[in-house]
């Protein structure tokens, strides 16, 4: 009972800490999205998380991912502002 309990408080803080992933239109078509995950492979995950968001805009305006990518930056777990990652991409047909 006790196992099950704190199993269903785990799930809880899980699915409480998940969010849509904000992305903000910077102009020219060009859109941003920032994410940030903790731990060792905290910006391996934000990234992932990062693009995976972008994939989801442009698809629902029926247009294909198209990254930009010498605005991409992964920052590292030594960064201040903490691991993540930041994407600038476009969507085209």
């Amino acid at each position: 009972m006790k196992t099950q309990a704190l199993l269903l408080i785990g799930v809880l803080l899980v699915a409480g800490c998940a969010r849509p992933v904000p992305v903000t239109d910077t102009g020219h078509g060009i859109y941003s999205v920032s994410e940030k995950a903790f731990g060792p492979d905290g910006a391996r995950i934000a990234y992932g998380t990062a693009f995976g968001a972008a994939q989801r805009f442009c698809a629902l305006r029926g247009d294909a991912l198209y990254a930009v990518i010498l605005d991409a930056q992964v920052r590292g777990f030594t960064d201040p502002a903490g691991p993540g990652a930041e994407l600038r991409f476009r969507c085209d047909r």
